[in-house]
């Protein structure tokens, strides 16, 4: 979308995403890089772990990323 048409801007804004999630407190996302490209992930590890924490983190993503291309695209180009 318009501010996040390089890698780097890219890259950026999947960290900055990871960060946002996490500090919420509810799910821990970490990061990798793939040729060059920075992504996220989510490893649910405990048979504890309800559907519904699943559906909220992604709900949370949803939010955080909505908001990182708003922001995005109201910055000056």
């Amino acid at each position: 979308g318009p501010g996040l048409e390089t890698r780097a801007a890219q890259n950026a804004a999947t960290a900055d995403l990871l960060e946002r999630v996490t500090r919420g407190g509810r799910v821990m996302l970490t990061g990798t890089t793939i040729d060059g490209r920075f992504l996220g992930r989510m490893c649910v590890l405990s048979f504890r772990t309800r559907r519904e924490t699943v559906e909220e983190a992604v709900r949370q993503l949803g939010a955080a990323a909505a908001a990182i291309r708003a922001e995005a695209a109201a910055a000056p180009h």
